[in-house]
């Protein structure tokens, strides 16, 4: 099940698993970007950089970033997403929340790290 918000010009997705109970529910992501971000992010190259950090503590998760880049060079962020798991599913749901809730350019170069395996 996924819930959408948008408030105070924060986009957030929240994607959980829900169970018979409805007092249920179990985590698997949340994607969020703010509207600053989106609004700047129209001002950057057509270019966007893909990264993800391993969080750890009670619950380890996995953070992903996209970044765009300005016309100085440096990095500019445009989107996050905290999932259990980095699978090919999360990684549709991250790109399709870019995409659908981030921006909208055309012509857009996707740069990513190799998998380690």
């Amino acid at each position: 099940m996924v819930v959408f918000h948008s408030s105070n010009g924060l986009v957030v997705d929240w994607q959980y698993d829900s169970f018979a109970n409805p007092e249920f529910a179990s985590f698997r992501g949340v994607f969020w970007a703010f509207s600053q971000y989106i609004e700047g992010f129209k001002h950057c190259k057509p270019l966007i950089v893909l990264d993800t950090k391993d969080l750890n503590g009670k619950y380890p998760m996995k953070l992903m970033i996209a970044s765009g880049v300005d016309a100085e060079d440096y990095y500019f962020p445009l989107a996050f997403a905290d999932t259990k798991e980095l699978s090919v599913d999360s990684w549709r749901w991250f790109l399709t929340g870019i995409r659908e809730k981030a921006t909208q350019r055309k012509d857009l170069c996707l740069i990513s790290s190799p998998h380690p395996d």
